[in-house]
C-alpha cells in the first residue's frame, strides 16, 4: 500500500497505529491456520512489518535524552541487535552493554503460579476455516454495482484547497474492517467504479491522533475499482486443495489441533509472564531510564511510529519498554548466576531436531541459519526454555 501523507492519507489511517499501540494487541495478527495448509504457500493476513537497520545508540528524535547523555550514555546503553518481528509474535531484539545495571535477586522461587488453558470451541474452529477459505478465494472485478462491505477498493485521495488538488495518492482498501474512517467509507459505498466525488469528511472523536479529532477536511475521492471474493464450496475438494488433507473434517482436526497448540503456549507465556511479574516484584527491579528509552526508539521503529506521534507512542508504550527492560535483566541475571547459557551440543542438538521435522540435512539447515543470522536467534530459545525450566522448578505451577 502506498505511503500516507499527514492530509490524504491520515483520513484512510487505517487506525493501525491505534491497533500497534495498544500492549494487549502486539501478539495475534495471522495465527490459526492449519501448519499443512502453511506449507502449502499460504499465508496469513496481514501486513509484515518492516524490519530496520538501527544506527549506534542515540537519542532517539521525539524522544527526551533521559540521564547519562552524551559519552556516558554510549557506555551505558545496550546496544540492541537482531532486531525482529514476524507475524504473529511479538517484536525481538537483544540487548548489548559493556556496563550492565547491577542488579541483586534475593529470591528466584517460592512463588505460587496458575497455569490455565482456554477451551478451543467450534466457533473459534468454524472462524479459522472461515479464514482459511477467503484466503483461496480470489478477488474478481465488479462493475456497474455499488461496493459492499468486504468488497476491496482502489481509490485515490486527495486534499482539496480551493481549486488545486494536493496530496493525491493511490490506496487499496478492504471495506468494512476500520481501515479508513467512517465519513470516508460513507463515501465509498455510495460510489459507482470510475467515478469521482468532493466531500467534507470529519475525524471521528475516537480518532487515534488526539490533534485531529473532531478536525474535517475537503476531499476529492475517486473509486478506481471494485473487487469482491468469490468464496469456494467448502467440501472435500476444497479441503484437497488447500493442502495434505482428505476430506473436510481432516482440514476442520488440523485446525483445531493447532488452535490447542496455541492454547497451550499462551498457557506456558502466561505463566512465564506471571513468574517474571512476581520475580520483579519481590526483588524490586527497577528499569533503568536510559535502557528504558532505547527499548521504546525500537519498538518504534518495528512498528513504523512517525516522528510526529513519536510522543504519543512513548507515553502509551513505555510501560511495554520498561516489563521489556526488566525481563532481559531478570534473565540475564539468572543465565549468569546458575550457569545456564545453552551449550554447543544443545545448539547442534537443536539443530538436528528442527532439521529432522523440516526433513533437511542438518548442515543444509545450519548453513542456511547461518546465513540468514538466526543461528542466535536458536541459542536463545536454548537459553530460555533452560532458565524457564529452573524458575519453574523453584515455584509451584497450579494446573487450572
Amino acid at each position: 500500500m502506498p505511503r500516507r501523507t499527514a492530509i490524504a492519507g491520515a483520513l484512510l489511517d487505517l487506525r493501525s497505529h491505534a491497533h500497534h499501540s495498544d500492549p494487549q494487541d502486539i501478539r495475534g495478527a495471522g495465527r490459526g491456520l492449519p501448519r499443512r495448509h502453511r506449507a502449502c504457500g499460504a499465508s496469513a493476513r496481514g501486513r509484515r512489518p518492516r524490519r530496520h537497520r538501527l544506527p549506534a545508540p542515540r537519542a532517539a528524535p521525539g524522544f527526551p535524552e533521559g540521564e547519562g547523555a552524551g559519552g556516558d550514555r554510549e557506555e551505558a546503553l545496550r546496544r540492541i541487535h537482531n532486531l525482529k518481528w514476524d507475524v504473529g509474535a511479538p517484536v525481538t531484539f537483544e540487548f548489548h552493554v559493556e556496563v550492565k545495571p547491577d542488579i541483586t535477586l534475593g529470591r528466584l522461587g517460592g512463588f505460587q503460579l496458575k497455569r490455565t488453558v482456554r477451551r478451543v470451541t467450534d466457533e473459534q474452529v468454524a472462524a479459522q476455516l472461515k479464514e482459511v477459505r477467503e484466503q483461496k478465494a480470489p478477488w474478481t472485478p465488479v462493475s456497474g454495482e455499488k461496493p459492499q462491505p468486504k468488497d476491496l477498493v482502489h481509490v485515490t485521495i486527495a486534499a482539496r484547497e480551493g481549486a488545486q488538488l494536493k496530496d493525491a495518492q493511490p490506496y487499496q482498501v478492504v471495506l468494512g474492517e476500520g481501515r479508513a474512517i467512517p465519513e470516508v467509507e460513507q463515501q465509498i459505498y455510495g460510489m459507482l467504479p470510475g467515478e469521482t466525488v468532493d466531500a467534507i469528511v470529519r475525524f471521528p472523536d475516537d480518532f487515534p491522533d488526539e490533534a485531529k479529532r473532531g478536525q474535517t477536511r475537503d476531499i476529492r475521492l475517486t473509486l478506481h475499482e471494485v473487487k469482491r471474493q468469490q468464496l469456494p464450496e467448502l467440501d472435500d475438494g476444497f479441503a484437497r486443495e488447500v493442502g495434505d488433507f482428505d476430506s473436510l473434517d481432516a482440514l476442520k482436526r488440523a485446525i483445531r489441533e493447532d488452535l490447542e497448540h496455541d492454547a497451550e503456549r499462551e498457557a506456558d507465556a502466561k505463566v512465564r509472564a506471571d513468574l517474571i511479574e512476581q520475580l520483579v516484584a519481590a526483588n524490586r527491579v527497577v528499569a533503568p531510564k536510559p535502557l528504558v528509552e532505547r527499548a521504546l526508539w525500537v519498538f518504534a521503529q518495528a512498528y513504523g511510529i512517525p516522528e510526529d506521534r513519536m510522543s504519543q507512542f512513548a507515553t502509551e508504550f513505555r510501560p511495554v519498554a520498561e516489563a521489556q527492560v526488566r525481563r532481559d535483566l531478570v534473565l540475564d541475571y539468572v543465565v549468569e548466576h546458575e550457569k545456564l547459557q545453552a551449550s554447543e551440543a544443545e545448539l547442534d542438538q537443536r539443530i538436528q531436531e528442527l532439521a529432522a521435522r523440516r526433513e533437511m540435512p542438518p548442515e543444509q539447515l545450519y548453513a542456511s541459519l547461518e546465513k540468514a543470522k538466526r543461528l542466535r536467534d536458536v541459542e536463545r530459545s536454548i537459553t530460555e526454555e533452560k532458565v524457564f525450566a529452573f524458575l519453574l522448578s523453584q515455584s509451584t505451577v497450579e494446573q487450572a
